[in-house]
Parts: C-alpha cells; structure tokens; sequence
C-alpha cells in the first residue's frame, strides 16, 4: 500500500452544483452534479511531487485554496472555477521564509471568512527543527493576488484544524500537545498499528500540559492575546479537522493523540471553553492476517468530523476496529444529545 502522502481522494468540498476532490499525485478534480456524479468534470494538477490534501473556497471569487502539505517546502495553489466547474490553475504559494512564512512542518487545514475576505490555513511550525517545535501560526491569504499578507503566532501547539466560527472567529486546532518547557507529547495511539493487536498501547505520559491545546484567533481584531482576540482553549488537542455546527452554536474537535487518549472536544461558541470530551476508539485492528483473513485493511486515527445544523447530529469516521459493532472495515459513527 502506498504512504499515506501518496494516497487518494482526500479532501472535498463543495459549492453547488460543484464538488471538488482532491487527489493523489498533487491531483485536483470537480464533479458537476447537474450533469454526473460519477464523471469527473475536469481535472487539474497543482505541480507537486505528493498527494494535494486539504481546500477551501472563496465563493464570492470562485476560487479554491488547495495545499499540498507532504511536499517540501508544503505550499497552496489558488485554482479558479467556472459555472460548469471546470478548473484552472491559478497561482502557486509557497510556504517559505523569501515568500513570507517559513513553514518547517507542512501546511493544515484552509478556510475561507467573508467578513474579511481572505484564506486562513494551519501552519503547524515556523522556523522550527522540522516537527517537533512548539511555535505555529494561522497564515492570511489575499485571494487575488496569492500573497501571504501576515500571520498570526499560535505557541505551544501545532495548528492542524481550521474552522470558521461566528462573528469572524477561527477555531484552530492543534495535531500536538507540548508540555511547559515546549516537548511534544508522545502520540497516544501510534498509526497504523499492526494485525493481532488485541488492546491500544497505555495513553502517553505528559506532566505539566501548556496551554492552548486549540485557541480561538479573531483576524479581523489581530489575533493578539492583548485585547483577547486570541483565547485558549484548554483539554483538547493531538488532532485533525475540526467542525462549527451553526445549528447548535457547538465547535467539533478532533484529538486522537490528547494525552488522556482518543477522544473529541466540544467547545462552545459563545464561551470559547470545552464542555464536554467525547471517547472514541483508538485504532484497533481487527485480528488476522492478510492470508486468512477475509479482509484486508490499514488503520489510523479518527481524525475527521462534521455535524449537521439541520438535527444537530455529530459524524466522526473511525478507522478499522473490533470495538464497534460493524466496524471492521471502518464506519462512520453518530453522535447526538441525550
């Protein structure tokens, strides 16, 4: 099987009657739902050597953020979309200390805010060591030009997931918890993990977590600590994606790797806190071998979640496991109030 950077699809989003994917070899593809969901509409590639990941759109411009996160140096293409969803290739941003931010660890999570009119994405480390520093920062993107126009720190954590919240709010998400003398905590649940793996490894020991493990960054008010614009969002971290459900007013946030092991936050909009963890399973093999058993499949990290402002129900894929009924080949689990 090839590594996970090689893999595809990957990412997706949408803009009526549009659905783009990203794809393996740093491959772009739309659907248009109007004529098939199954033939792809056009296709496009954004010039790199691993598979593009994460988008965003700009709905006003008609434009995708698109990153490639496993290059080196990681980097995003703006690619333009028409009324019938055909592609093409923009303007290329690389994520580099001469073009204006020196990512050392890839590149997250992208996200589009009208009242600003710009991309944000997830840088996970600046001029760090190459994964294990504890100093990131959400980038800010003009749309037309693909300049980087500034970037915002975010310490003691590495921004992953990005959602855009009410009144200009980001939530970033962080892929790692540091302790205070700024040491990344050990992932709680390695991926993937082996076949004939009965129990999940003991969930790492981290004394002493620093804060934030997510954070709250306003943009359009400086993403300062100094006049609360940035707010830290203590007890959740060691994730992915992250989720705003405006039917609830709810963040969603994945922590696979959180030092008390696998798990999802749910942080309140209005209060900018978490009020509530949510276990999940760590990624449990199911028994066997690939000679005897009657599937085969890799596992990883339940690391994408979404809900639906319509009933408020919470969707989190879960990877291959013997713990849910029905799961061992993956499934998608939901939540909901009680």
């Amino acid at each position: 099987m090839p590594s996970n950077v090689a893999q595809g699809p990957n990412g997706v989003a949408a803009r009526s009657p549009c659905i783009f994917a990203t794809d393996g070899l740093s491959r772009v593809v739309s659907i248009n739902s109007n004529v098939s969901f199954v033939t792809p509409m056009s296709s496009v590639s954004t010039g790199g050597t691993h598979r593009a990941d994460e988008l965003a759109i700009d709905p006003n411009d008609s434009l995708l953020l698109v990153i490639n996160n496993a290059d080196t140096p990681p980097f995003g293409t703006l690619i333009s979309f028409s009324a019938t969803c055909a592609l093409t290739v923009k303007t290329k941003i690389p994520f580099t200390a001469a073009n204006g931010i020196n990512a050392t660890n890839g590149a997250e999570q992208p996200a589009w805010d009208p009242l600003t009119q710009r991309f944000y994405v997830s840088i996970p480390e600046i001029n760090g060591p190459g994964g294990g520093g504890p100093n990131g920062a959400v980038a800010k993107i003009n749309p037309l030009t693909g300049a980087i126009e500034t970037f915002y720190p975010v310490n003691f954590m590495q921004p992953a997931g990005l959602t855009l919240g009410p009144n200009g709010d980001l939530l970033v998400g962080s892929n790692t918890v540091f302790d205070t003398s700024g040491t990344a905590c050990k992932a709680v649940v390695p991926a993937p993990m082996g076949v004939n793996t009965t129990a999940p490894p003991a969930p790492a020991t981290c004394t002493g977590i620093a804060f934030p493990q997510a954070a709250i960054c306003n943009p359009n008010r400086g993403c300062t600590p100094a006049n609360g614009s940035l707010v830290s969002v203590p007890g959740v971290g060691g994730g992915d994606e992250v989720w705003y459900n405006s039917g609830d007013g709810n963040y969603y946030v994945t922590a696979s790797n959180d030092p008390v092991g696998p798990v999802f936050g749910v942080v309140g909009s209005v209060v900018n806190t978490l009020s509530q963890l949510v276990p999940t399973l760590p990624p449990v093999p199911a028994n066997g071998t690939a000679s005897t058993a009657t599937f085969v499949h890799s596992s990883g990290t339940a690391h994408s979640i979404t809900a639906s402002a319509a009933n408020n129900h919470v969707y989190l894929a879960l990877p291959a496991n013997t713990g849910y009924p029905n799961c061992a080949q993956g499934c998608i689990a939901v939540f909901s109030t009680q």
